[in-house]
């Protein structure tokens, strides 16, 4: 069976397009520094701050984990592509 007409190729590219859209390595580098901010022992003592934080660590997730969910599943069908090559 031919599957060539599957342009994985094409679903790579539009993906690296979104991770520039998105700003994708800066949002990690926030999320990462949200989450040093959180794991502070007296993060909870600014009840304001502390909510802040939160809100803006859950607004990078919301973008960052359904991209990276994608960026697996892409990973998955061009393992698979590559098996039905093989056989």
């Amino acid at each position: 069976q031919d599957y060539t007409d599957i342009n994985l190729k094409e679903w790579r590219d539009k993906l690296e397009e979104m991770r520039g859209i998105f700003d994708v390595a800066t949002r990690k580098a926030e999320l990462e520094e949200l989450d040093r901010k959180a794991a502070h022992p007296d993060f909870w003592n600014d009840q304001n701050s502390a909510q802040t934080v939160i809100s803006q660590a859950n607004a990078h997730r919301a973008i960052l984990e359904p991209f990276e969910d994608m960026v697996a599943k892409l990973d998955d069908a061009e393992v698979m592509m590559e098996l039905l090559e093989m056989e």
